[in-house]
């Protein structure tokens, strides 16, 4: 299954449409969906790529892809804005960019404003978008999950889309050897690497992959790790060596998870595969900590 198939499962059966004017002019929304290009930070904020598909076909790219039109919306401070959007001739006068906006609220669950609010360029037709509103709210995306989920029997392509909302960068999240007080001010720990998300302090860990056999969440470990540099700290870490075979994931992040999927036994296994997955890892278990 795509895995951004369940939240375009909700937007496409559980939202209300648009009400318009002229359907016979304008598109139904069930047949406008979006999904997550290319993304990156400047100093705006996240600049994340958004392709808009009408029928399951493309109608823009993050590739610069000939008679497609592109997308990109900047998010920062807690709000969205759109930096240009570009959608073909064909597709144009049938109410898609008011859908798209909707859907792209919705999914990041902020909400977007007027770029003109902060000080951007406009063209004409863009400003049309805004002539009876200030903004687009996000509609209640939680219960809408939480309503596909007592249907759905995959949960794994909805988890993978719910760490993506409730973790801004996930699926740029970077590993290094983790770090714990050693007595002598903070230490390589040679037996767990640590997982940050890109925004996120050096030492703020979503969660831990471990050596289970010598792992010890105090530090308390023999002379000749708490000395000098152990080798293997100069070293990048090899997160498909099976010895590292635990994740530690931090209970203060599963709980926003359980806020959508209920208890962890409803979904602890597809996150240790996912995570696995994602980074080669070859972890046999996974246990939450405070």
């Amino acid at each position: 299954m795509n895995p951004q198939e369940s939240i375009r499962r909700i937007l496409r059966e559980e939202t209300k449409p648009f009400k318009v004017s002229n359907p016979s002019t304008r598109i139904e929304e069930d047949r406008v969906q979006i999904r997550l290009g290319r993304n990156m930070y400047n100093h705006f904020g996240k600049v994340q790529n958004i392709i808009i598909m009408v029928d399951d076909q493309d109608i823009t790219s993050e590739n610069n892809v000939p008679d497609l039109g592109q997308m990109n919306i900047v998010i920062n401070d807690g709000e969205i804005y759109v930096g240009d959007i570009v959608i073909p001739e064909k597709y144009r006068r049938q109410g898609i960019a008011t859908i798209v906006y909707q859907k792209i609220s919705d999914y990041f669950g902020l909400p977007i404003v007027n770029s003109k609010t902060k000080g951007r360029n406009q063209l004409d037709q863009g400003g049309q978008i805004w002539k009876n509103r200030e903004k687009f709210e996000p509609r209640n995306l939680q219960e809408q999950i939480r309503k596909v989920l007592r249907e759905e029997t995959n949960i794994k392509p909805v988890l993978n889309n719910l760490l993506n909302m409730l973790f801004d960068g996930f699926d740029d999240i970077y590993y290094d050897w983790a770090q714990y007080n050693c007595g002598m001010g903070v230490c390589c720990d040679p037996y767990a690497v640590g997982f940050v998300l890109p925004k996120n302090n050096h030492d703020d860990y979503l969660f831990k992959l471990v050596d289970g056999n010598n792992y010890d969440d105090n530090g308390d470990y023999f002379k000749e790790v708490m000395g000098e540099l152990p080798e293997v700290c100069y070293e990048i870490p090899d997160v498909k060596n099976p010895n590292f075979n635990f994740i530690i994931f931090y209970e203060q992040f599963a709980e926003e998870i359980e806020n959508y999927l209920g208890r962890k036994g409803n979904w602890k296994i597809e996150l240790l595969e996912l995570i696995n997955e994602k980074f080669g890892s070859k972890a046999t278990n996974i246990m939450f900590m405070l």
